[in-house]
């Protein structure tokens, strides 16, 4: 499947989010739950053995949240 993490981050970043929870074995209601992009984030960087910690997480969720569902896309992309 032809699938661009960025375009779809910028333009339905819900269908993303969506995609990213369930490749992480989580409800597609995830994106929709207040904080829970941060938990996934760190699920999946615990997952990887990524460093960095919550607070880098959260950071990156709150302040770039498109740009954190593509790095978690991508990371899921190379890894899985």
């Amino acid at each position: 499947m032809f699938f661009l993490p960025g375009l779809c981050a910028t333009f339905v970043p819900c269908i993303l989010g969506c995609k990213v929870a369930q490749d992480n074995g989580d409800s597609c209601c995830v994106p929709f739950l207040p904080g829970a992009l941060i938990a996934l984030g760190t699920s999946i960087r615990s997952k990887y053995r990524i460093p960095g910690s919550v607070c880098d997480d959260w950071v990156v969720m709150t302040c770039l949240p498109h740009c954190g569902l593509c790095q978690m896309a991508r990371e899921q992309k190379m890894r899985g």
